[in-house]
């Protein structure tokens, strides 16, 4: 599984940011809270979201990858992993991969119809 660092570099790649500073930038945060994250910190659920949309992933994988971090008890940490986990091999997954890579529905999802 992936950690918080190596999406960082996802969006530096995604983005030709040359430095860790224009990720901050690009972010919206502080060039400290980038060192902060690289030294084994974490993020907060708004850079979390924010992340997650530059990179086109569903907000939940990256929130609960950065939960996990946050956790300084290992069977915590473990926890949020597991469901990190599930999550992945999940349908939803697909489904949402499905939407948001090829704008197709999702299979068992009902066509809406607009009334005037």
């Amino acid at each position: 599984m992936k950690n918080i660092n190596e999406y960082f570099d996802e969006i530096k790649e995604k983005y030709e940011l040359k430095s860790d500073n224009q990720l901050a930038i690009k972010l919206g945060i502080s060039r400290s809270a980038v060192s902060q994250v690289r030294r084994g910190g974490s993020v907060s659920n708004d850079t979390a979201f924010k992340m997650a949309e530059m990179l086109e992933i569903p907000e939940e994988e990256i929130i609960l990858i950065a939960t996990a971090e946050r956790c300084h008890i290992p069977r915590d940490t473990k926890v949020w992993r597991n469901i990190l986990a599930r999550f992945e091999t999940s349908e939803e997954i697909g489904n949402w991969r499905a939407r948001h890579d090829s704008n197709v529905r999702p299979t068992g999802s009902k066509p809406v119809t607009l009334s005037s």
